[in-house]
């Protein structure tokens, strides 16, 4: 089975409205780190895909005490956060050059064990997770993210 149609949107709204629109049967891909793999060995064939590396998500904003990390962020891009040296250590820790370059802060948050790294180290911090969808957007503790084993 090929990939029918892939998404590129172009700001987080329209990146909203296409899950909206295609619901579960719309696989969500930023570096593809951990899909692109699954999808080579066909444990995942998913039939359409939207890539959010348009999506205005790659950022690191300091505001107040504050650090705002976007979904789209590399793991490499962790490594000038000097001001968060268990984060900055976690990321460099996480893998090898070319997976830091295209994995993501936000993929991340779902690798499954035995990645995973930089998670660990924003639950040790003790962050919070900005979720969006067309029925609008909420922040929650990121230990409240986690529901139960690869969830």
């Amino acid at each position: 089975m090929a990939i029918e149609n892939y998404f590129l949107p172009q700001s987080l709204e329209e990146a909203v409205g296409l899950l909206a629109e295609h619901d579960l049967s719309l696989l969500i891909m930023a570096g593809g780190t951990i899909a692109m793999p699954l999808i080579n060995d066909g444990i995942s064939l998913p039939r359409q895909v939207m890539g959010l590396r348009r999506a205005g998500l790659n950022y690191v904003n300091r505001t107040n005490g504050t650090v705002a990390i976007g979904a789209t962020t590399t793991l490499t891009q962790l490594l000038d956060l000097e001001a968060i040296p268990m984060l900055q250590k976690a990321a460099r820790n996480a893998a090898g050059w070319s997976i830091r370059n295209l994995g993501t802060v936000g993929g991340n948050l779902f690798a499954p064990p035995p990645a995973g790294d930089v998670a660990v180290a924003l639950l040790a911090l003790s962050a919070s997770v900005k979720l969006v969808s067309a029925n609008g957007e909420r922040v929650i503790p990121l230990e409240e993210f986690y529901t139960g084993f690869m969830t």
